[in-house]
């Protein structure tokens, strides 16, 4: 970790993490030429920058306060270095939570500014900010000529009204207690300049670690789902939606959600603690895919949809009907444990095969712009559900899957998938055509109530 000497403006290195000397951090939006690491090691070009007006306030505000370090990821990461810029990445959360204060820079908030034009700062939009929030333990709101606007302890309700993150989190609550589906809701919508940042962002809200891969573009949004997978056992990864097309749509859907926008509404009704009623791990990533445990049973096909029908059967080898599959998370109306009792959603699977006597069968996601409630359910309808017998449920292996990219030759051949979001919009009839499809599961794994989805 690099920290900028507030007396002198010279780049220190600390490599013990037990031993960083206390210091500042800057919270803000980038603009344009911004002061870089080699740019502040020759101060004659340092500062020449657009950027070097901020660098130099942020620092004489952290000498100003006793301070003889501050952090500020312009100058202090060597881009040029993808090695580092990816430690600097996965380390950043803490590097924000270690920090005695946060200098939160709204640059275009002026201290005559009221209440709303403090809420609709470009600082509130931007994806690294939700993590620079959340993190320190002290965060100080700056206008553009650094005017103190205020603390993050003193506007926590407004804070939450302007981000939707829990009151509980932004007092220093414990953030590895809160469901994915609400800590997704939260990034629904903000952007970054690149679209991998969309993941790499929420590495530390997660906390999880995966390398950089720029140029990957929305895989990275997958690749940190699988990481969250490995890290927690909780279904609401999976309670996402899309809006409904504007015409019919006859297309298979994978498990995981295409960015954190798929979270926007939904993740606002998710009870808002982590909770599995299994009491043993039932989500995990397999050698080719996500295996997961759900509660399932057949719904009624509307003949008026015959066609659509027909269209899916050509697509999974005849098979009829649709699956009602259970996510093992509760929704509480308005997302507050003060709400009325949890109800329990599903979301609809449609059989790519039948079981082949492995003990799973495979499933696509379909109309992923359905959530429902589980109708009737006035109790938890999770595995400890008492009497379960009197549920329309199966207890059944089954398979989920997601790919776009296929490399088989063949409908169930053993090629290695991608576990992604996008829709399967090739059709396969036959053995031969190369399209998105399941691969065939490993005949030595013992029958369990499973469902996978391909990586």
């Amino acid at each position: 970790m690099r920290l900028l000497n507030t007396h002198s403006l010279r780049v220190a290195e600390f490599l013990d993490d037990d031993k960083y000397p206390p210091y500042a951090i800057l919270s803000h939006t980038w603009g344009r030429d911004e002061v870089s690491l080699q740019d502040i090691q020759d101060p004659e070009v340092a500062c020449t920058r657009e950027g070097f007006a901020k660098v130099d306030s942020a620092r004489m505000l952290a000498l100003s306060e006793g301070f003889e370090y501050i952090w500020i990821d312009t100058c202090c990461i060597d881009k040029t270095s993808s090695s580092e810029l990816s430690e600097a990445i996965n380390s950043m959360y803490l590097w924000y939570r270690m920090s005695t204060v946060c200098y939160a820079y709204l640059a275009d908030v002026t201290p005559e500014s009221d209440e709303s034009g403090f809420c609709a700062s470009r600082w509130f939009t931007r994806g690294w900010t939700l993590q620079e929030l959340i993190a320190p333990p002290v965060v100080a709101f700056y206008s553009s000529d650094w005017q103190l606007l205020g603390f993050k302890s003193q506007r926590t309700r407004l804070l939450s009204q302007i981000t939707g993150i829990d009151t509980s989190i932004l007092t220093g609550g414990d953030i590895s207690q809160i469901s994915v589906a609400r800590k997704m809701s939260w990034a629904a919508d903000r952007q970054t300049r690149r679209v991998e940042d969309v993941a790499y962002s929420l590495l530390g809200i997660f906390s999880v670690n995966m390398p950089l891969i720029y140029g990957e573009g929305k895989k990275a949004f997958i690749r940190l789902q699988e990481e969250i997978i490995k890290a927690t056992d909780d279904q609401s990864i999976f309670a996402w939606t899309i809006p409904p097309p504007d015409h019919q749509d006859d297309v298979f859907y994978g498990l995981l959600a295409e960015s954190p926008a798929a979270f926007r509404e939904t993740g606002k009704h998710v009870f808002p603690f982590l909770s599995s009623s299994a009491g043993r791990r039932v989500t995990t990533l397999a050698g080719d895919g996500v295996r997961l445990e759900v509660l399932f049973w057949n719904l009624d096909i509307d003949m008026a949809n015959e066609d659509r029908i027909q269209h899916f059967q050509s697509r999974s080898k005849g098979s009829s009907t649709y699956y009602k599959a259970v996510l093992d998370c509760p929704f509480a109306g308005n997302g507050t444990v003060s709400a009325p009792p949890p109800r329990w959603r599903y979301i609809l699977l449609w059989p790519l095969r039948v079981d082949d006597g492995s003990g799973e069968r495979q499933f696509a996601r379909v109309n992923p712009w359905m959530l429902d409630d589980l109708e009737g359910a006035n109790h938890r309808a999770g595995f400890m559900m008492e009497p379960l017998q009197t549920l329309p449920f199966q207890a059944g292996g089954i398979s989920l899957f997601s790919p776009t990219t296929w490399a088989g030759t063949s409908l169930f051949g053993s090629a290695r998938m991608n576990s992604n979001a996008h829709k399967m919009t090739q059709i396969i009839s036959s053995a031969g055509v190369q399209t998105p499809g399941a691969s065939k599961p490993n005949p030595s794994r013992s029958p369990t109530d499973l469902v996978k989805k391909s990586r």
